[in-house]
């Protein structure tokens, strides 16, 4: 396993992702959600989708509540990535009720049963927004991020941290990737 994060920019994401999936057909990605959402990186996904450049495997995208735009929900690209969602608004709640995004009915208290390893819902890759803390230096990962470590026990997800609050760290389970960048606003 690489221990050293590897710094990429938003729009390659895609390259990464479809480099260390390219012989899986479908692949599931937790969001990290609620004030959380890594919008940049969301969209970079949904660009290279709606291309369809580089070849991704089919993208089950599974988060809690997504605030701001999350254009992969969009129409005519379910084929591509389908959306498990435990709570719904804005976007996301009109694509449920049109059939193109699933509401999962669940309690928090109930999460542990779908996400994580061995659960259906068992995530490959890990989007998160993450923030330094400018006092201690430390990074957050956000309450949802920190809510799925018993379930993950973070040893499916190994978690590598660069400083970045912009974007996103998608984290392929068997390699030290990090995905922020600076530069990126």
């Amino acid at each position: 396993m690489n221990t050293q994060p590897k710094t990429i920019t938003a729009n390659q994401i895609v390259d990464v992702i479809a480099a260390e999936f390219k012989e899986k057909d479908e692949i599931t990605c937790y969001v990290g959600s609620n004030a959380a959402t890594p919008t940049t990186s969301l969209e970079a996904l949904t660009d290279s989708i709606q291309s369809g450049q580089p070849r991704l495997p089919f993208i089950k995208m599974v988060h809690l509540l997504l605030q701001g735009p999350v254009p992969y929900v969009a129409e005519g690209l379910q084929d591509r990535v389908m959306t498990y969602s435990i709570f719904s608004a804005g976007e996301v709640r009109q694509a449920a009720n049109e059939g193109r995004a699933y509401y999962l009915p669940c309690t928090l208290a109930n999460l542990v049963s779908l996400i994580g390893k061995g659960r259906q819902f068992e995530p490959d890759v890990v989007i998160l927004k993450v923030r330094r803390n400018e006092f201690t230096g430390e990074y957050s990962l956000g309450l949802s991020v920190y809510r799925w470590k018993p379930c993950t026990r973070l040893s499916i997800m190994p978690v590598w941290l660069l400083p970045s609050w912009t974007t996103a760290c998608p984290l392929p389970r068997d390699k030290a990737l990090s995905m922020p960048s600076p530069s990126i606003l």
